[in-house]
């Protein structure tokens, strides 16, 4: 026990010295599109669109329990280019399945779309899957971490944990800063909880 955590410490050591250093850093890619849309706190009557831009523009959320009737709308909602905005999803019915899309404003189009599902009712079988630690800014394998998203999405989960150093805005000046290339970031349909990194991964 003794010997493997000596060795433990001298690798630590080695790696922070210089002497274990894992691939060079190259410049960050990260695929560009309108909006990310990461959904959270969900409840039995309600769930949080978290929507960052790269545009201005006003917003409509449309949202309903079937896909062809998204007859519950949020309207005139200011995004700003790279700044953050919750949206309020609110008043909606315990254990059921929701659609959503986020449209322009003025022109109607299409920005962004996903599902959710609220809080199952009390003594109701769910879903959650978990991931951590996926440090993309370095020694990660991008396709074993695209296999993991992947997985995740394909047991159907009614949220996933993100147990953190995922972005890692208080290592990098920005999310961007922290993605190395060759990892694409799936869009996110379903809701995420932030763990111990204090930040929300988009998966899904």
């Amino acid at each position: 026990m003794k010997t493997a955590i000596l060795l433990f410490v001298l690798l630590a050591l080695l790696q922070l010295a210089g002497f274990c250093a894992g691939p060079p850093q190259l410049a960050p890619e990260v695929p560009a599109r309108a909006v990310d849309i990461i959904l959270g706190r969900p409840t039995g009557t309600s769930v949080v669109l978290s929507v960052l831009g790269d545009i201005d523009t006003t917003a409509v959320v449309a949202y309903g329990t079937a896909k062809a009737s998204l007859s519950r709308r949020v309207s005139n909602v200011a995004l700003l280019k790279g700044q953050p905005c919750e949206i309020l999803l609110e008043k909606l019915m315990p254990d059921t399945a929701y659609g959503y899309q986020l449209l322009n404003g003025s022109a109607e189009k299409l920005l962004g779309e996903g599902t959710f599902h609220t809080a199952r009712l009390p003594g109701r079988a769910y879903t959650f899957t978990v991931t951590a630690d996926s440090h993309l800014d370095g020694n990660t394998d991008p396709a074993l971490y695209q296999r993991t998203l992947a997985s995740a999405r394909s047991d159907a989960p009614d949220f996933h944990i993100d147990l953190g150093d995922t972005f890692m805005t208080g290592k990098h000046a920005s999310r961007e800063n922290a993605t190395r290339p060759g990892i694409r970031w799936p869009a996110c349909s379903r809701t995420t909880t932030p763990g111990s990194g204090a930040m929300r991964s988009s998966w899904c």
